[in-house]
């Protein structure tokens, strides 16, 4: 019989010291939650700060001064940790998207058929109707379907222009400021007006040369110019034993920019 009370009170003990550790716990539970819930609110308001020096509306009055459009959206975007203001302008029937850096104001690109605008100069680079008009004297009977605007990874603007040749459809890169040809589809070259070249600081045979030697040992398929990674490059295919690489070599420094096994 004393056993069994002692057993008894033990359990009673016990279950006391369960409650009371219990009720501790559950005490510093919600002490614990609200300084968790501090600490994120603040890194979430530092994280707002950080991600905008620019208004809305002052990102509107840039995008304005490059594209005289109507607005019909803006969205706050982030791309690689990188805050921008998306803008979505209607001009003449066409959409226009603009980019605007949310820190600095900065443009970063103008995706739309920018032949439909009234951009005009810039220090940064020539207005649309000059290169208009160079294209024109480039390719007297092109159609051009669509220009825009866009920036190097070096920060220097170009036109992406793509024009239609008697049914060929091709691309032209201009450099925005200076009108100098940074690229040209092989498709529509054959129509380019009179001895216009291209001149690269690496010719065809340096290029391959670079490519082998960062391969190894291979032997080279084709090579064409194209653009990759905001740079002109010249596109080298090579077969490497039982493999195949594109091997993508800067025209202007040599630089291996991008390469791509099969």
């Amino acid at each position: 019989m004393k056993k069994l009370m002692i057993i008894g009170m033990s359990l009673v003990f016990v279950g006391l010291t369960a409650f009371v550790v219990s009720a501790k716990e559950e005490s510093h539970s919600p002490l614990l939650l609200s300084s968790e819930l501090a600490v994120n609110q603040n890194q979430g308001h530092n994280q707002n700060e950080n991600q905008e020096n620019i208004s809305k509306e002052e990102a509107l009055k840039i995008a304005e001064s490059f594209v005289d459009g109507k607005v019909k959206d803006v969205d706050l975007e982030r791309n690689r940790g990188r805050y921008y203001y998306e803008i979505e302008m209607e001009l003449n029937g066409h959409e226009v998207d603009i980019d605007i850096d949310a820190k600095t104001g900065e443009l970063i690109k103008i995706d739309g058929d920018l032949s439909e605008t009234f951009m005009g100069e810039s220090e940064e680079f020539a207005s649309v109707q000059k290169a208009t008009d160079e294209i024109k004297q480039l390719f007297p009977d092109s159609i051009m379907d669509e220009m825009e605007l866009k920036k190097e990874k070096d920060g220097n603007f170009y036109y992406e222009i793509e024009i239609e040749n008697f049914g060929e459809d091709g691309e032209i890169y201009l450099n925005a400021q200076t009108l100098e040809i940074l690229y040209i589809d092989s498709d529509i070259k054959p129509f380019l007006k009179g001895e216009q070249t291209v001149a690269y600081e690496i010719d065809q045979q340096k290029a391959i040369e670079l490519a082998i030697e960062h391969v190894g040992e291979g032997v080279v398929e084709d090579i064409e110019i194209t653009f990759k990674k905001g740079k002109v490059v010249y596109e080298i295919e090579i077969e490497a034993g039982a493999k195949e690489v594109d091997i993508y070599i800067d025209v202007n420094n040599g630089d291996v920019v991008h390469e791509d096994w099969d």
